[in-house]
């Protein structure tokens, strides 16, 4: 519960932290990944969203919001939040 917090915290657009809609297409069945319940988006492809390509073959897949992290904006804020505590 705790981790789905934080990565629900991270949604909110930041300087640092952009949502990502993210997909994941796949040939054959695959059972969930571990880390299917972190984000609270997380959902199978519907068959039209797995026709979407002509002459597709993607039988399953996953869609969910994960969080980009701008890192060379993150680590001068890390940086900065090091500094002031010296």
């Amino acid at each position: 519960m705790q981790t789905q917090a934080c990565f629900a915290l991270h949604l909110r657009p930041s300087e640092t932290h952009v949502p990502q809609n993210a997909a994941q297409w796949l040939q054959e069945y695959e059972a969930d990944p571990i880390w299917k319940d972190v984000p609270p988006s997380f959902r199978h492809l519907t068959p039209r969203e797995l026709a979407t390509f002509p002459d597709s073959t993607w039988k399953h897949g996953w869609k969910w919001t994960t969080v980009i992290t701008d890192m060379q904006m993150y680590m001068h804020y890390l940086m900065q939040r090091f500094l002031q505590v010296q």
